[in-house]
């Protein structure tokens, strides 16, 4: 194994980083005298009220207005959808009811039809007149 690459333990740490909670690593102060003792320091720092910071509030007024945006964004969505399905729906609706009319026209003139054909029957019994059979009828 090459002896360039082979891992070295450090001699000696920086002891002026130290890891925050707020960011990786932040430097310590440079004095290196313990800080002033505050009548509130009296508790330890698990009985001690953590302090949020200012700049949750901003976020959080950020987080506010990004989500009346989405929510106005979302009716609007929702009612342009709403407005499609009803236009949709009354397209249905037409054409159900331009089926219907077809349909009874349809019944209308195979009635009329069935007339003729009888008429014509009546009138020329020596001439031969194709038929059709009712099943054959109905799938026209």
């Amino acid at each position: 194994m090459d002896s360039q690459y082979a891992w070295k333990e450090p001699t000696q740490i920086d002891p002026s980083f130290v890891r925050s909670p707020t960011s990786e690593f932040s430097r310590a102060p440079e004095n290196d005298q313990p800080a002033a003792v505050s009548p509130k320091d009296d508790k330890s720092p698990a009985e001690q009220p953590r302090e949020k910071p200012a700049r949750r509030s901003v976020s959080n007024t950020k987080r506010a207005a990004q989500n009346r945006n989405a929510q106005k964004a979302f009716r609007q969505r929702r009612e342009k959808y709403v407005k499609e399905l009803e236009a949709t729906a009354a397209e249905v609706a037409e054409l159900h009811k331009t089926i219907e009319e077809l349909r009874q026209e349809n019944l209308q003139l195979r009635d009329y039809t069935l007339a003729l054909q009888s008429r014509l029957i009546e009138l020329s019994p020596n001439v031969a007149v194709a038929h059709p059979s009712a099943q054959e009828f109905n799938k026209l």
